[in-house]
């Protein structure tokens, strides 16, 4: 085990923080797993700031979406292991979400049983020091109850680690933000309604309440759904297409509203959200003590394109709209992004996915977005996970590209406090993307890559090559940015699983794999 502690100088910087920051570097000891691939499922602190860990194998090039084996590893504050044990996955099985209270760890197990067609959701307990868990079941749901995978269907998720969701009919676990509230998610479809089943529980696993929605509009979508960590309120988004037509714009105007519901115990109420002339390409749902706000963002030229972020304020008890505002992005997110800055107006943000959204003590809400796309000309379902043979004799298969980095602030009324553009060209899934942390109120990314500067004075972070890897720190706050080399390649023998990375419930370090074939490592980075 390495401890490292670094007091890292600006490497290239449009506008200097004043200050070096303290990063803390943990390495444990390495592990050489059986099976090449794992991904790490969850981490959490032990309670003693040492980390339970949960990784699983990875079923490539297979349809079988179950991982083969589960291991849980025990760190101390030091990184250094005390256990590992390995659960071999026999089962229909998925591990799904992990809760750890008062010295115990449970780990929320999905058991699909073929011949009878139901769904066991069991807790597997076991006290931290011994690691010898002992399962429980906590719900059943038959055939009745879901007949289609209910979860994200995003592209990026339906590529992520090669999984068929054609034989993964089982539902999703959503936590409220500290994990003080969950609920299971099923969906069932016939052939005019869809129902979704919602049962949430507290952290002791006490269910609270049952809910079933039905939705009979063909051209009516769910969006997301978020859990209070207040309550467990619950509460859930839909699209609504108008005028009998998915068409996003009729007659120049839009043709859909945003509808969110709220349920409690045996209650619920709902409103409806409509901007005629603004785009709205996505809302997110963040509770509050006494409100709930919806994040997203818009355009006045089509769904597709990015002008600025928008933001509504609801009354927790009646839904009203307190404020809502509608926010362009700042210049110095174009001079930023473009040489020309704002002025470059041939090109257009599109293609973005919402990646982390955060909460400070101050109601300020910050926004991390990343352009993203995958390149096919043959694109389908069908042969999103394989290359696909085409009449030429050769192979084309898809590219995914996690290009730029947004990063937002905004103050509880919806005023952007910063806007930035982090230039990022990456392809593939093995290398790409980041993992974000919140800090003292600066915003930082880590990156896996290779720097590179640009004739005006901007920087772009490129792909790195395939034998390495250099770890960056980007970090924003509204004095400007800076890059911090925390890991050099000439260093370092792995390269850094960030895309799968966990950042912590208190959102000040990050936790994820260096990876070397069967050798893996795990690291976590703080940030003081």
């Amino acid at each position: 085990m390495k401890k490292i502690l670094l007091i890292l100088l600006s490497i290239v910087s449009n506008i200097s923080f004043g200050q070096s920051l303290d990063v803390n570097i943990l390495k444990g000891k390495l592990n050489e797993d059986k099976i090449i691939n794992t991904t790490l499922l969850f981490s959490e602190n032990d309670g003693n700031d040492g980390l339970i860990i949960v990784r699983n194998t990875e079923t490539v090039l297979s349809y079988n979406p179950y991982p083969k084996e589960y291991y849980i590893e025990h760190y101390d504050k030091e990184l250094k292991l005390v256990k590992k044990i390995t659960l071999t996955n026999e089962k229909k099985t998925h591990l799904k979400g992990m809760i750890i209270e008062n010295g115990n760890v449970s780990l929320i197990q999905f058991d699909y049983d073929n011949e009878s067609q139901i769904v066991n959701v069991n807790i597997l307990e076991s006290k931290i020091k011994d690691l010898e868990f002992e399962k429980r079941l906590l719900k059943s749901f038959d055939k009745k109850t879901f007949n289609r995978y209910f979860g994200n269907f995003s592209s990026d998720y339906l590529s992520e680690q090669f999984r068929f969701i054609s034989e993964n009919p089982f539902g999703k676990i959503e936590f409220s933000e500290n994990k003080k509230f969950f609920t299971i998610q099923f969906e069932h479809i016939e052939k005019k309604n869809q129902i979704y089943y919602f049962t949430v529980y507290d952290n002791n696993f006490v269910e609270k309440f049952d809910v079933k929605h039905s939705n009979q509009d063909k051209y009516s979508d769910f969006q997301s759904i978020d859990v209070s960590d207040y309550d467990g309120t619950l509460f859930l988004l839909k699209k609504n297409y108008e005028n009998e037509s998915r068409k996003d714009e009729k007659r120049g105007n839009t043709n859909y509203n945003y509808e969110l519901y709220k349920f409690k115990d045996e209650s619920n109420q709902q409103i409806k959200l409509k901007e005629s002339s603004k785009f709205i390409s996505s809302l997110f749902i963040l509770p509050k003590a006494e409100s709930v706000s919806l994040v997203g963002f818009y355009s006045t030229e089509g769904q597709d394109y990015l002008e600025g972020v928008c933001h509504y304020n609801l009354d927790l008890n009646n839904l009203k709209i307190n404020k809502k505002s509608f926010e362009p992005l700042t210049e110095q997110f174009y001079r930023d992004k473009y040489r020309k800055g704002k002025d470059e107006k041939s090109k257009r943000i599109r293609n973005l996915e919402i990646r982390s959204l955060f909460f400070d003590k101050k109601e300020n809400i910050i926004i991390t977005a990343e352009e993203y796309t995958i390149v096919n000309p043959n694109f389908s379902q069908q042969n999103m996970f394989f290359s696909e043979r085409s009449n030429s004799g050769l192979r084309k298969k898809n590219v995914h590209h996690y290009d730029d980095i947004l990063s937002i602030k905004i103050n509880s009324n919806g005023k952007i406090l910063w806007s930035r553009n982090i230039n990022k060209r990456q392809t593939g899934t093995l290398k790409s993307s980041f993992i974000s942390a919140y800090v003292n109120g600066r915003m930082h990314y880590f990156i896996n890559g290779n720097l590179k500067e640009l004739k005006d004075g901007r920087f772009e972070f490129i792909q790195a090559g395939s034998r390495k890897s250099n770890l960056y720190l980007i970090s924003i706050d509204e004095f400007g940015v800076k890059n911090q080399k925390l890991i050099e390649d000439k260093r370092s023998k792995f390269w850094y699983d960030v895309r799968n990375g966990i950042t912590s419930l208190d959102l000040k370090s990050v936790i994820f794999q260096g990876i070397k074939k069967r050798d893996k490592q795990i690291i976590k980075i703080s940030i003081q």
